[in-house]
């Protein structure tokens, strides 16, 4: 029975708090938060036509739960963690709630160091970001080390050096650490790289050229040639900025785009005038859900996670601005504007974030008709009554039962998804080691995947014949998930591509014709598992290999291994080092350069 909210709303409380809409099964629809839990909940007593999102919620609420809070500031946070306890249908959920990595300077140590970050603010440092990639975030501490010559090891590293390490000799470094360059001049360029950081010293490269020329004029063209070095480190960097506008603020912008299915939010990073880059959500919707709306659950998830900015500039205007900005003032102490411009700068950077969310939405939209079009065409290939709107693909790969690898898959309505990818590392039991059981391996996969019913398949294909299709049904019997439907596609007599042959769980033998598309697409999705188990295979391999050939060497333990590690990066970057390079590593000796050289060339 539906519930009657006008009479619930009738003794609701006025106090701030969250609230539960739950429907049959007691299953949460929906978890909301409100300074005042009777204004906001009356609000669903007057929904107008166009909100079929709401209407939907409405009519399959059965009864409601309401948790007092001392303070919207609680209720924030305990919307926020309840969401991400529940998932409830009808929220918008930030799937990708990773914080953004930025660039860190700990000014607490006495040579401080520059080094990647993530996690919350701590006092005594200079965070510079957010950057949208890990990658980009190392790219730009490398040519920061060439500009400024800051220490990237560790304060442990450093307190127990006796000599300058390899990034000395690449002139990455000044290597305080050996006294190689004073605390005073240290700290000048500790100061030159926040300044240049914040985008408060736009004068650093006019000055670096006039100290670059008095080295040449004096001869010292050594020292030249690192203010050339510094001068070209920075100038790629301020080349990578995108756009630059006339203020010193750090702020984000923040765009919504909205249709029926999918609903997108891109997000610019603006710090000390300069655009660090941008991210993209998206999130599926088939109900409706107004641009207002979706930002403002968004800013509410975002910014927990999230570095906040001076100030937000928003595409549309929230109803609960104020409320946000109290809450957050009384979360973390720090004012936040939240504005929507109506003229100038901020509003053409705000329309250009609005421009690039419609065209990632029509983009999208795009790209998720063809995908609903590939999943609608598989259900009514195979008949299946109930919809699909997951399929789960699954392969091996081992040699000879080595390096064992279960992989899955997963196609939906944004394609390949591979947020959702699973690899299973597959043991065989003492009697079996090192036997191929690809029987045994698809059913310790399956068994390990099924465990978790929060987002089961609707549809499963395995790579293989009869017998692989008979230890799957075997799994779904066993822990009672009878209506997922299996389908096994086998290589043929010569294991040549379009002899395929088709079992279904459903008791059918099925042979497609080379032109036909759903064979076609079948192909696609069994390549693609074929592909992530090969490449997974290969990858424990390789570690196993790199492990070992270093394991292998005599004088090479755990310590100097690590150190080796870290100067080169991989076994790879190792191998390429000449033996002179491979002295240059704390606690490798002639000797045992040599050693290194020879055992990794053999070893080719």
């Amino acid at each position: 029975m539906v519930l009657n909210i006008k009479n619930f709303i009738a003794t609701c409380t006025t106090s701030p708090g969250v609230y539960k809409m739950i429907g049959d099964e007691s299953r949460i629809l929906y978890i909301g938060k409100a300074c005042n839990l009777k204004s906001r909940l009356s609000d669903y007593l007057t929904i107008d036509s166009h909100h079929q999102r709401l209407i939907n919620l409405v009519q399959n609420i059965r009864f409601i739960e309401v948790i007092k809070t001392n303070n919207e500031a609680e209720a924030l946070i305990l919307e926020s963690n309840l969401i991400k306890k529940y998932k409830p249908k009808y929220n918008i959920l930030l799937k990708d709630d990773k914080s953004f990595p930025y660039i860190v300077i700990n000014k607490k140590h006495n040579f401080p160091s520059i080094a990647k970050y993530r996690g919350y603010k701590k006092d005594g440092s200079i965070y510079f970001g957010p950057f949208t990639s890990p990658k980009k975030t190392d790219d730009t501490i490398s040519l920061l080390q060439k500009a400024f010559l800051l220490r990237s090891c560790s304060d442990k590293d450093f307190a127990s050096r006796k000599r300058p390490c390899l990034l000395y000799q690449l002139k990455r470094c000044s290597a305080p650490c050996v006294n190689k360059i004073s605390k005073c001049d240290y700290s000048t360029l500790v100061e030159q790289a926040s300044e240049f950081l914040a985008n408060k010293n736009t004068t650093l490269q006019e000055s670096l050229a006039e100290q670059m020329d008095s080295a040449s004029k004096a001869e010292d063209y050594e020292k030249a040639a690192i203010y050339r070095d510094r001068i070209k480190a920075l100038s790629f960097i301020q080349a990578k900025q995108i756009v630059e506008i006339d203020s010193g603020k750090n702020f984000d912008v923040i765009a919504a785009a909205c249709n029926d299915y999918i609903n997108v939010i891109q997000v610019f990073f603006i710090r000390g005038g300069k655009n660090l880059g941008n991210k993209v959500y998206y999130f599926e919707n088939e109900d409706y859900i107004s641009a207002s709306d979706l930002i403002s659950r968004f800013v509410s998830e975002f910014y927990q996670k999230n570095f906040i900015p001076e100030e937000i500039i928003l595409s549309h205007s929230l109803k609960d601005t104020e409320v946000l900005q109290r809450s957050f003032k009384a979360l973390f102490g720090q004012k936040l504007e939240i504005n929507h411009p109506k003229r100038g700068k901020k509003y053409e950077l705000m329309k250009f974030a609005l421009d690039n969310a419609h065209d990632n939405l029509k983009h999208k939209f795009m790209l998720y008709s063809q995908h609903h079009k590939h999943l609608l065409s598989i259900q009514n290939f195979f008949g299946v009554t109930k919809k699909i709107s997951r399929i789960e693909v699954y392969d091996n790969s081992h040699i000879s039962g080595t390096n064992a690898i279960g992989a899955m898959i997963v196609y939906d309505k944004s394609g390949f998804n591979k947020n959702e990818y699973r690899k299973y590392n597959i043991k065989f039991h003492t009697g079996n080691k090192n036997v191929a059981d690809d029987y045994y391996m698809m059913r310790e996969m399956l068994y390990r995947r099924l465990k978790n019913i929060s987002s089961l398949p609707d549809l499963i294909i395995i790579d293989g014949g009869k017998g692989h299709l008979s230890v799957a049904l075997e799994v779904c019997r066993e822990n009672q998930l009878q209506d997922i439907f299996l389908v096994a596609i086998s290589k043929g007599p010569r294991r040549n591509s379009g002899e395929e042959r088709i079992y279904t769980s459903d008791d059918k033998d099925i042979y497609l014709d080379k032109s036909d598309k759903i064979k076609h697409f079948l192909q696609i999705l069994r390549d693609e598992a074929h592909r992530f188990a090969i490449t997974s295979h290969r990858t424990k391999r390789d570690k196993k290999m790199t492990k070992s050939i270093l394991d292998d060497i005599s004088d090479i333990g755990s310590i100097r291994k690590k150190e080796l590690l870290r100067i080169f990066g991989s076994v790879d970057a190792i191998k390429e080092a000449s033996q002179e390079e491979l002295q240059k590593v704390k606690g490798i000796s002639k000797t045992i350069a040599r050693k290194i050289y020879i055992k990794l060339h053999n070893s080719l």
